[in-house]
């Protein structure tokens, strides 16, 4: 019985621990998945996971005086950082500022109210356009 107790309160301990670190994980995922997603941009924008991997790596070496969650959130940035650096060298210099803008979305959605990225991204306007030729393809059917 002692041993299962023990048991329990050594998973509720590691739990706790895995838990301070998940604000960085959940970051670093969704830094991955914006930098996945360049490709869409421009098919010279692949990335790698060990690429990514390495930046990580690199984040997490960093020295830090905080402990706890002040560490966390100085990894946090760190990674960011490192990441918008490192890639940033990879890009054509006209997609710098695309990319600062598409990190950022991706990184704070909530921070573009209703339509605006597809405004920013030209959505809207492609949008429009379509809905403007279906009209015109139908004031031809109809005359």
């Amino acid at each position: 019985m002692e041993a299962l107790t023990e048991s329990q309160n050594l998973q509720t301990s590691l739990d706790e621990e895995r838990n301070i670190y998940l604000k960085l994980a959940e970051t670093g995922a969704t830094l991955y998945f914006v930098i996945k997603s360049l490709s869409a941009v421009n098919c010279m924008y692949r990335f790698s996971l060990t690429s990514f991997l390495a930046v990580f790596k690199e984040a997490l070496q960093a020295k830090s005086t905080s402990g706890g969650k002040d560490r966390i959130e100085s990894l946090v940035c760190t990674l960011k950082v490192l990441l918008y650096e490192s890639i940033c060298r990879s890009l054509f210099k006209a997609d710098r500022l695309m990319f600062a803008l598409h990190l950022v979305h991706g990184m704070h959605p909530e921070m573009f109210n209703g339509s605006e990225w597809e405004l920013l991204t030209g959505q809207i306007v492609t949008d429009n356009m379509l809905r403007r030729q279906e009209s015109q393809q139908a004031m031809a059917e109809k005359y």
